[in-house]
């Protein structure tokens, strides 16, 4: 269920470190041992490998992935045409508030159960707000700070690494392009 091989895979931004904050550590390592997910598809499936990689790597334990809470304490991640579950957990702001690719992640807790909730309208914004929250996580922020709601401000984004596919760099930077191993020297060919 690992997305990368080994700890030196190029992983960019996605360099998962053991969590040093004793306080933050114990805040959150209760809710991940349990997350939910109840809706399948490819992308769920990214949501899936990336939450059980960052969560071995934040907090050394290997979350147990389900379709229905089976703990008092839990994350839970769906679509808000999540039904009878989101009775007065999602305020109707919140809903009418959110984009196809927007999400909202905040903790809920009442007498039986407490949870931190990833929703969105689709499995996109589903993916963001799980890039959000392990982002969060590490950026320190506390389980207090978590309640947020947002829209992607483009429906397309994407990585501009300046390469030209014929393997030549803009912008005057020196080398070859690392996407296809630059261009082919005619004379040696």
């Amino acid at each position: 269920m690992f997305p990368y091989s080994n700890d030196v895979d190029y992983q960019c931004w996605l360099n998962y470190q053991r969590l040093e904050t004793p306080s933050l550590y114990d805040q959150y390592k209760e809710y991940f041992k349990n997350i939910v997910i109840s809706i399948d598809g490819y992308i769920i499936d990214s949501i899936k490998n990336e939450l059980y990689y960052s969560i071995k790597k934040f907090f050394n334990i290997e979350a147990i992935i389900t379709n229905k809470p089976i703990k008092r304490t839990f994350t839970i991640i769906s679509e808000l045409e999540g039904g009878s579950f989101f009775n007065n957990t999602i305020k109707e702001e919140e809903y009418t508030s959110l984009n196809e690719e927007g999400f909202l992640i905040k903790k809920v807790e009442n007498s039986t159960k407490k949870f931190i909730l990833i929703a969105a309208k689709s499995d996109r914004g589903l993916l963001y707000g799980t890039y959000k929250l392990i982002q969060n996580i590490q950026m320190g922020k506390t389980l207090d700070q978590l309640k947020l709601l947002e829209n992607p401000y483009v429906p397309l984004r994407i990585i501009n690494h300046w390469d030209n596919l014929e393997g030549t760099i803009e912008r005057g930077y020196a080398g070859k392009s690392f996407i296809c191993g630059g261009p082919k020297n005619k004379s040696n060919t």
